[in-house]
């Protein structure tokens, strides 16, 4: 009995490693894509309604959702919004390129910050109103850095907003860029953002006693209001800033109706500092950024060359070409000029994509711009480039259409800490395969816990429950996908354990932790 728990825990060990903070997406306009089977399939469901990005939390061992937010409201599992969330109508969209990103409270397994970057008023209220901002009514605005603290403890477990700590102000004058970085201890973060009208960039330390004061570093490209003829110009203020998925490198892609520099810098996890700093070249209309899980490629969307038919729309840049030279001349569309892509690049050139990677080791991109309103697609086609890690063409980038139900693609996805999807590849196996979507909630529990096993197609298990010192609890019981069982823990002591689920394609070890009532 005492091998079999081991095996177990080895088993568990290896599923852990799996982070699964980011296998649940909610995006656009109650659109969203799973990825707990390993593939991405449309998410229904959601309540979210925004512009551009967002941000969500799921639970990094169970794959749970937890909560999601535009960067305005938060709204919690059930997809009700959480208590404290009600400054603003949920319908209120976010026109800002980073509005949000969650960050775990560094020692704390129950609370998160909310970081959220909002127009200065009375833009915002403007952006609330129409879900943009026009330039010449509001020539002045700019940013600002806020937070709210999210404790899942909260609502019975559903999690709400901490009185005390929502809307904190950390500060103003701002772009809309925003990102955070793992420290190199393991346990703290470094949260960054971009200083307007300036080349500087705030970093703040995070660490189990706050959110500290940020160290201003002026490096790189100033990103600046700018006159066109007799109109002011503030596309430099848009655009995605994202790490690589080690943390040592930063991507700046700065939105602008004129060529301007890419930005690229070296960053150390350690000491929060940003160094080396290379223009990778003058691009048009830069927008969504992301590295490749290997850390070797660079990827922006963009407009350029500027005046042509046919645009980058997606470049890459090749980071271990060597030289700095080198990596600037690596630099390539991956879509015009690829004969095997489905992306007709003529017509893809009136708008921005953002880019993410996700968790089956792909990398995805939406635009609600770049498609012409009679195409029947419009709304359900998302950009996916299969092999993020391969040089050029052979990315392997393509459109995929999900049917989203009564949702659709915006111009956004989820802002995620990049440390995620650290050395993922992507599987080879296609959408449709049989891989079981296990769900065990809620976990922690102080009676019962529900299973939910889900997939592409109907498999059959058998479950067993052990405890900590490796006794069979529960003997087999059968179960089938799709399928929820429940099973009450009340009665038993306090402690970890483990559901092992057998079926023909082999053994998966899930675990629940059983706490006393929770508040």
């Amino acid at each position: 009995m005492k091998s079999l728990f081991l095996l177990l825990l080895s088993l568990l060990s290896l599923q852990a490693a799996a982070q699964q903070e980011a296998v649940n997406w909610y995006f656009g306009n109650r659109a969203g894509l799973d990825f707990s089977s390993g593939q991405a399939a449309p998410l229904p469901g959601g309540a979210l309604i925004t512009e551009s990005a967002s941000a969500v939390m799921s639970d990094r061992e169970t794959g749970q959702l937890l909560f999601y937010t535009n960067g305005r409201n938060f709204w919690n599992r059930e997809h009700r919004l959480m208590p404290g969330s009600d400054e603003f109508p949920p319908e209120c969209p976010s026109a800002i390129s980073q509005p949000s990103l969650i960050v775990p409270v560094p020692g704390d397994a129950h609370r998160f910050y909310v970081f959220s970057i909002r127009f200065s008023q009375p833009a915002d209220r403007y952006n609330c109103s129409f879900g943009y901002i026009v330039d010449s009514i509001e020539p002045a605005y700019s940013c600002e850095l806020r937070y709210s603290l999210v404790d899942m403890r909260l609502d019975g477990g559903r999690g709400g907003v901490v009185a005390e700590g929502k809307n904190t102000l950390l500060r103003q004058g701002l772009t809309e860029k925003l990102t955070a970085i793992p420290h190199s201890n393991g346990r703290d973060y470094w949260l960054l953002v971009h200083a307007w009208d300036s080349d500087a960039f705030l970093v703040f330390p995070i660490s189990a006693v706050g959110v500290g004061e940020p160290v201003t570093q002026r490096i790189g490209s100033a990103h600046q209001r700018r006159m066109a003829g007799d109109r002011v110009d503030n596309s430099e203020i848009r655009g995605m800033m994202k790490a690589s998925p080690d943390g040592r490198k930063l991507g700046c892609a700065v939105s602008a109706k004129l060529e301007r520099p890419f930005d690229l810098f070296d960053f150390d996890p350690e000491s929060g500092v940003l160094s080396n700093y290379l223009s990778l070249g003058n691009l048009e209309a830069q927008y969504g950024v992301s590295f490749s899980p290997d850390n070797t490629k660079l990827y922006v969307s963009c407009l350029s060359p500027a005046g042509a038919t046919a645009k980058d729309i997606i470049r890459q840049y090749d980071l271990a070409a060597g030289s700095p030279e080198a990596v600037i001349a690596s630099g390539q569309s991956i879509i015009r000029g690829n004969r095997n892509t489905d992306i007709p690049s003529t017509e893809l050139g009136t708008g921005y994509f953002d880019l993410q990677l996700g968790p089956d080791g792909r990398l995805y991109g939406t635009s609600h711009h770049v498609y012409d309103k009679q195409d029947s697609r419009e709304g359900r086609t998302v950009l996916v480039i299969g092999k993020p890690n391969e040089p050029g063409y052979s990315c392997e980038v393509s459109l995929r259409e999900f049917n989203f139900g009564g949702g659709n693609v915006a111009l956004g996805l989820p802002n995620f800490i990049q440390s995620y999807f650290k050395g993922l590849e992507p599987g080879e196996r296609e959408p449709g395969d049989c891989d079981p979507a296990i769900a065990l909630y809620p976990n922690p529990t102080p009676d019962a816990v529900r299973l939910r096993v889900g997939g592409a197609c109907p498999q059959q298990f058998e479950v067993q429950v052990i405890n900590a010192v490796g006794q069979r609890l529960v003997n087999r019981f059968p179960l089938e996908s799709p399928g929820v069982a429940e099973l009450s823990l009340a009665g038993l002591a306090d402690g970890l354990y483990l559901f092992v689920l057998t079926s023909p394609q082999g053994r998966i070890v899930k675990r629940v932790i059983k706490v006393q009532a929770l508040n």
